[in-house]
């Protein structure tokens, strides 16, 4: 499998407080790398791009040049990947902060390639700023203890409004290189170059938020439908282009029912037991008995996509002291298919994945028709 992260942020619910928020990205897999508590701030959600969906916002001010980043496993050593997501960068951004987008390095705690996104539309690519507890930065939009690697021409992106970013990083301490396209048209083309900020020549996370020049600023910068690709595999190995997440959400229950509704105020149905989207116990739906199943009926879409990856994300959690391990199903055609990741519970809510890139009743791409003809859920592995 070539796709390593899909997110499109449709999961979050407005109205949801800060402490709510900062539950679903923690339990979403996304660890805060904070320099200091001053200029901490938790994502907040907007429409999303397209007026579709939700999207993810970082917006405050900084007052002493520290920063912060939103990093995600990858799920292994990768020395070549491929990024994409939309950003909105508001014009309200001061010039002394920089929206970023990095491969990281988290077991060294080192950046390997940031691409940072600055006033006037203006893209560089930066080598290894240092790990984030040490202030790296040494004057305005210049990381103290980075190399720059590249600078794009100005507007080589839009202020105040959506634009698709990718990028290309390969990781070596020599023969390296970057591309970064914006709506798929190449920005910058680096080739024959050091790329490597860490001891070693490879990334295990994503890394996304803002950085100060090391002076007071402010930052309004939203991100949305994000995908990481790395080389593996006969699909999604390289650019995926202009793509859009959307979350499909539950509106009935399947051919599957084996587990109870429950919870402090339950739903009348499983599929709004499900629907509870701010992890607490008020609406679930359990099993303690391996082998159980529960489907549910995906709301449609309304049209007919090249679909490039499905993804089931469930909140699962544990209430005693048996440790249970589920997987997560596609039903297509009256068949089930279980996904290959046994994914072995936590005492809080943790979002758990499964992507399939091929339909595994054709052995196929998916078609938009056979997405709105699966269901999706899980099984009480063991």
């Amino acid at each position: 499998m070539a796709n390593l992260i899909t997110e499109g942020w449709d999961w979050f619910l407005a109205g949801q407080n800060a402490t709510q928020r900062a539950q679903f990205f923690a339990a979403n897999g996304w660890y805060p790398l904070n320099q200091g508590l001053f200029d901490s701030v938790v994502p907040d959600v907007i429409t999303g791009r397209f007026d579709f969906g939700k999207a993810m916002r970082l917006v405050g001010a900084s007052g002493s040049g520290i920063n912060q980043f939103y990093a995600i496993p990858l799920g292994g050593n990768k020395s070549e990947l491929y990024g994409g997501q939309a950003v909105y960068w508001d014009a309200a951004t001061t010039y002394t902060t920089s929206a970023s987008f990095s491969f990281f390095d988290a077991i060294n705690n080192h950046f390997q390639i940031r691409v940072t996104l600055d006033k006037y539309g203006i893209i560089r690519v930066w080598r290894g700023p240092t790990d984030p507890t040490n202030p790296p930065y040494g004057g305005i939009g210049v990381p103290g203890s980075a190399t720059l690697l590249a600078t794009s021409a100005m507007g080589s992106f839009q202020e105040n409004e959506w634009f698709w970013l990718e990028v290309h990083a390969l990781i070596a301490s020599s023969g390296g290189g970057v591309e970064v396209r914006v709506n798929t048209v190449p920005k910058i083309q680096l080739t024959g170059a050091n790329t490597q900020g860490s001891s070693i020549s490879t990334a295990d996370s994503v890394a996304f938020g803002w950085q100060s020049a090391g002076a007071p600023g402010s930052w309004n910068v939203a991100f949305d439908d994000m995908y990481v690709n790395d080389t593996t595999g006969s699909k999604n190995n390289s650019w995926n282009g202009n793509v859009r997440v959307k979350t499909q959400f539950m509106i009935a229950d399947g051919a599957e029912n084996d587990f109870v509704i429950g919870g402090s105020s339950p739903a009348a149905t499983r599929w709004q037991s499900v629907g509870n989207q701010l992890l607490s116990d008020a609406k679930f739906v359990y099993s303690p008995n391996v082998g159980d199943k529960q489907l549910f009926v995906p709301d449609p879409n309304l049209n007919s996509p090249l679909v490039r990856v499905v993804q089931v994300r469930t909140a699962l959690r544990q209430d005693d002291a048996t440790q249970r391990v589920a997987r997560h199903l596609l039903r297509i055609g009256g068949t089930d298919y279980e996904g290959g990741v046994d994914h072995y519970t936590n005492q809080t809510f943790t979002m758990y994945r499964t992507r399939w890139e091929t339909n595994p009743d054709t052995g196929v791409d998916f078609t938009g028709a056979d997405v709105n003809g699966l269901q999706a859920g899980l099984k009480v592995q063991a």
